[in-house]
């Protein structure tokens, strides 16, 4: 049986997670179904199920996409500037750049509380989610520990830096706190100088 060459492959499977994504953004998650996607995509439905066998794997597919659409490494491996500005600067993704990213914000936590509340089959893109960002944080970090930075290892230090995201963001969002975005972006870089300080304390 003939098969398409492996660039073919790769340019029909970003025509499927384009076209899923775009319904995505369009009506939320559940405007993606096969039958949808195929369509939009101008492919049959069982081509679209060469790529993706079940509706699962296409979600997932989808939002692993658009996250490495929307987080890159930035500055990570540029060794002259120091290494704290470098890994704030990546992390400062997953946080509002200014007022105009809030509703985007609000979305995020909307789909949070919707989650763990209610039965809508978003508990796995926020698994898949969860998985990417925490995987490239590592990855931010071992980028550093190869140039030489002590960094602690471990998955304690992905979750300091994302426990303190997730947590200047629901304060960004209290119209009863005092954290703003500066204030975010400062306590960020406090918790970002305190790894990298406990790791130097460690390697000394």
């Amino acid at each position: 049986m003939l098969r398409e060459p492996e660039q073919g492959q790769s340019d029909r499977r970003e025509q499927i997670l384009q076209a899923a994504s775009d319904l995505m953004r369009q009506g939320g998650p559940t405007a993606a179904s096969v039958r949808a996607v195929a369509a939009k995509a101008g492919i049959g439905a069982s081509t679209l199920r060469h790529y993706f066998p079940t509706q699962q794997a296409l979600s997932d597919a989808v939002y692993r996409h658009r996250f490495h659409l929307q987080v890159d490494d930035r500055g990570i491996a540029d060794t002259a500037r120091p290494a704290a500005e470098r890994l704030t600067e990546c992390l400062q993704q997953f946080m509002p750049s200014g007022p105009d990213e809030m509703p985007v914000l609000r979305a995020w936590v909307a789909m949070y509380h919707t989650a763990v509340n209610v039965d809508t089959g978003l508990e796995s893109p926020l698994r898949v989610l969860t998985r990417e960002s925490d995987a490239r944080i590592e990855r931010w970090l071992q980028t550093l520990r190869d140039q030489g930075t002590p960094v602690p290892s471990g998955p304690d230090s992905v979750a300091r830096l994302t426990s303190t995201i997730d947590g200047v963001c629901l304060g960004i969002l209290n119209p009863g706190s005092p954290i703003d975005l500066e204030q975010a972006n400062r306590l960020l870089r406090i918790e970002v100088d305190a790894l990298l300080a406990a790791g130097s304390a460690g390697a000394g």
